[in-house]
């Protein structure tokens, strides 16, 4: 059943494709395949770059969190001595 899916999802993604590029409709030149490729190779690229950018901003968080519990450590290490003092 999850095959089945996933082909036809692709099919229509690769329907839709095909349809916006012009594909199959008319005779293709050199400029039509580069507009094809590049079109393509950008639409491509937007998971890698959602998956990086979700991955920087957890990074941020954890750095973020570990700085809060060190500043907040340094503090009260620094508040205890001088009142010691």
């Amino acid at each position: 059943m999850t095959q089945r899916l996933a082909n036809v999802g692709i099919t229509i993604v690769r329907g839709t494709f095909d349809f916006v590029t012009g594909y199959g409709r008319k005779e293709f030149k050199e400029a039509d395949w580069l507009q094809r490729v590049i079109y393509l190779e950008t639409i491509a690229g937007v998971p890698g770059m959602v998956a990086a950018m979700h991955r920087h901003m957890r990074s941020l968080v954890i750095f973020f969190s570990f700085f809060l519990l060190l500043s907040s450590l340094l503090l009260f290490f620094f508040l205890t001595f001088f009142l010691f003092l």
